[in-house]
C-alpha cells in the first residue's frame, strides 16, 4: 500500500482540474498550482557571521519604497533567505495589504529576503507576469481565504495553503505581451495619479495661504486694516480647560466619550465613540461640558487639530484635548475655529509644547497664545469668505479623491482582464502553455 501511495503522489498532476478552476481562460492557457511552478529550494544566511559584508536586503518595510535595504551584516538581526534576481516575493504578513515584490538586483552584493516573504521562482515563466498575477484581485482573495492570527499585523497567510492556490499561465509570448500592456496602461494611470496627488498637496498649501491672509488683514479689502487687537485666547474665551484628568468609568450606553481619533478629521465623529455613565457626565463642571459653538483643540501628539462643536448631542472628552468656550461678544465661534487652524497659532503651540517622545501643549500655555481679533463686523466677513472658499475646496478635493479611487479601481480591472485573457493580446496560434510547462517539469 505504501508503494502505491508513493507512486500516486509522484504522478500527481500539476494542472488544476476543470471543476476547481476559478474561471475560464483562453484555450492555450492552463491552470496550475503555485507549488507546481515554484522551483525555489530555499537556503539561508546568517549575516551576523559576516558583520562587515554588505547585503541587498528585501525586507517587508522596504517594499513600500520599491527599493531594497543596502546594509551590512552587523545591521541585520537574524538569518535571512537567499534569493536571486527574478524571484517573486509574496508577503505573509496581513495579506489584506497587497504586497508582492520582484527581486531586481541593484548591486553585486548577496541578495537576501526576510522570512516574512514566500519566495516563488520559475525561470521559464516571466517574473513580471507572476508578480502582476499575484497582485490581481482573484489571487488576493485566495491569500485571505486561509489565514492565522487575529487580524492586522498579527494575521498571516499560511504557506501550506498558498502552495495549493491556482495560477493561470499563458503561453510565454502572451505573458510578455500582457506584461507590456499592463505596464503601458499603468504608466498612464500613474501619471494621472501623480497629478491628482499633487493637486491634493496643493489644497493644504492654499489653506495655509488663505488663513494667513485672513488673519493678517489682507483678505477683507473693503474693511480697514486690523486695529491693534492682538489678544490672548483667555481674553476672548469664558474658559479654556482640558478634559477630566481622572480615568472615566466605562459603560455600554450613556454619554459619548470622545478621544483624539474621534476628531482627527477636523469634525466630530460619534461612530466609534466609547461611552461613560450619565452620572459621570453630570458630575463634570460646565467648563468641561461641550456645547454647540464651543471649540475643541487637541493638545497631545497630533496637537493643533481644531474642531467646532456643531452638535447639540451631549458628550465629554479625554484630557488630551482642550475645550474653548468663546465669548461671542468678543469673538465668533467660527472665527475662533478658523484662527486656531492657522500656521501662526500652530507655531505658538509648538514653541510651548513640552516632552520628547510625545509633545504636549500645556493648557496654561494655550491660554496665553495670542491671536488677532478684529471687530465682530470684520470677523463676520472673514468667516463668510472662508466658508465660501473651503466649501469650493471641499468640492474640488472630493473630485480629486474620487479620481484617485477610480485609478485604483481601473488598475484592479486591468489586472482582472489581463489574467482572463481579455486585454486583446491573445493569439490562439501561440504554443500551448501546457506544453511549455510539461517541458519545464520534465
Amino acid at each position: 500500500m505504501a508503494k502505491k501511495k508513493t507512486e500516486k503522489a509522484e504522478k500527481k498532476s500539476p494542472f488544476v482540474p476543470v471543476e476547481e478552476q476559478p474561471y475560464q481562460v483562453p484555450r492555450n492557457w492552463c491552470w496550475v498550482t503555485v507549488e507546481s511552478i515554484n522551483h525555489y529550494s530555499g537556503g539561508s544566511v546568517d549575516p551576523a557571521a559576516m558583520p562587515d559584508d554588505t547585503f541587498e536586503l528585501y525586507s517587508v518595510p522596504s517594499s513600500a519604497n520599491d527599493f531594497p535595504e543596502i546594509v551590512t551584516g552587523v545591521e541585520i538581526g537574524s538569518s535571512k533567505q537567499t534569493v536571486m534576481e527574478g524571484d517573486v516575493l509574496l508577503c505573509k504578513i496581513n495579506p489584506r495589504i497587497n504586497r508582492v515584490w520582484m527581486v531586481s538586483k541593484y548591486t553585486e552584493n548577496i541578495l537576501l529576503a526576510s522570512s516574512e516573504w514566500i519566495v516563488v521562482r520559475n525561470e521559464q515563466i516571466d517574473s513580471r507576469y507572476l508578480m502582476y498575477c499575484f497582485r490581481s484581485q482573484f489571487f488576493r482573495e485566495y491569500m485571505l481565504s486561509n489565514v492565522s492570527g487575529v487580524g492586522g499585523s498579527l494575521m498571516r497567510a499560511q504557506p501550506k495553503f498558498v502552495k495549493g492556490y491556482p495560477v493561470p499561465v499563458a503561453p510565454l509570448a502572451e505573458q510578455q505581451r500582457i506584461v507590456d500592456r499592463i505596464e503601458s496602461l499603468f504608466a498612464k494611470l500613474d501619471e494621472a495619479k501623480e497629478k491628482a496627488q499633487e493637486a491634493l498637496e496643493s489644497f493644504e498649501a492654499r489653506k495655509v495661504s488663505i488663513l494667513r491672509k485672513a488673519f493678517s488683514g489682507e483678505l477683507t479689502g473693503t474693511f480697514p486694516s486690523f486695529p491693534n487687537h492682538n489678544k490672548a485666547l483667555e481674553d476672548v474665551c469664558f474658559s479654556i480647560y482640558d478634559g477630566d484628568h481622572m480615568p472615566p468609568p466605562k459603560s455600554d450606553t450613556g454619554i459619548a466619550f470622545l478621544v483624539i481619533s474621534d476628531i482627527n478629521t477636523g469634525h466630530l465623529s460619534f461612530e466609534k465613540a466609547r461611552y461613560v455613565p450619565e452620572e459621570y457626565y453630570n458630575s463634570l463642571t460646565d467648563t468641561r461640558k461641550p456645547q454647540k459653538g464651543d471649540v475643541l483643540y487637541t493638545l497631545v501628539g497630533s496637537y493643533g487639530i481644531a474642531v467646532l462643536v456643531d452638535s447639540d448631542r451631549p458628550f465629554c472628552f479625554q484630557r488630551h484635548m482642550a475645550l474653548l468656550k468663546p465669548n461671542n461678544e468678543e469673538i465668533l465661534s467660527q472665527y475662533l475655529w478658523y484662527i486656531l487652524q492657522s500656521h501662526d497659532v500652530f507655531e505658538q503651540a509648538t514653541d510651548i509644547a513640552t516632552g520628547t517622545a510625545q509633545l504636549t501643549v500645556p493648557i496654561k500655555g494655550l491660554r496665553k497664545v495670542r491671536i488677532s481679533v478684529p471687530y465682530l463686523e470684520e470677523q463676520t466677513e472673514i468667516v463668510r469668505i472662508l466658508d465660501n472658499f473651503f466649501a469650493k475646496e471641499a468640492e474640488a478635493k472630493a473630485k480629486v479623491e474620487a479620481t484617485l479611487e477610480s485609478i485604483d479601481t481601473m488598475k484592479k480591472s486591468i489586472l482582472a482582464k489581463a489574467f482572463r485573457g481579455e486585454l486583446g493580446t491573445s493569439n490562439p496560434e501561440d504554443e500551448s502553455a501546457e506544453e511549455l510547462l510539461k517541458r519545464t517539469l520534465a
